[in-house]
């Protein structure tokens, strides 16, 4: 999904979070795991892919050309979620409950929106599967259409 997309979603969460329980807490969040869940994308961009150039307009362009080789995504991992939605049963703290709400909605939008990007939409979303595919792209994320070579109907 678009940055614009989880930003307008993240707000409508947290404004909807706030207005049912006045907990400026899990309010906060709802908007870390809704949107604030993406700096991992620049934490890839600096520390993995090793650029420095950090204008948003740059930063956006390389995703969106998909010059990037690297995909480690540490805060887009089911195993991150999991384990946080262990801790919360023990320790119900609102705004670990909250940033779980927004990271699962962000999460579910990704999965939503982000289908034709990679082979297995679920698999990519375990950060073991990046893993073992060594966080590169080539082996995680599908040409995008534009750069698909063209195959006539009937043959692979």
């Amino acid at each position: 999904m678009h940055p614009a997309g989880h930003f307008a979603t993240s707000i409508a969460m947290s404004a909807a979070a706030y207005a049912t329980t006045r907990s400026t807490e899990l309010t906060a969040g709802v908007f870390t795991g809704g949107f604030l869940i993406d700096l991992d994308h620049l934490f890839d961009y600096v520390a993995f892919n090793g650029q420095r150039d950090l204008r948003p307009s740059r930063f956006l362009d390389y995703y969106f050309k998909f010059e990037f080789t690297k995909v480690v995504l540490p805060l887009h991992a089911w195993e991150l979620m999991s384990a946080l939605a262990v801790v919360a049963v023990f320790f119900p703290h609102p705004f670990l409950l909250g940033y779980l709400i927004g990271a699962t909605v962000h999460l579910g939008l990704d999965l939503i929106f982000n289908q034709e990007m990679v082979p297995s939409i679920f698999s990519f979303y375990s950060i073991t599967y990046r893993a073992r595919r060594g966080f590169d792209k080539e082996r995680l994320i599908l040409a995008p259409v534009a750069e698909q070579p063209i195959v006539p109907l009937g043959q692979k």
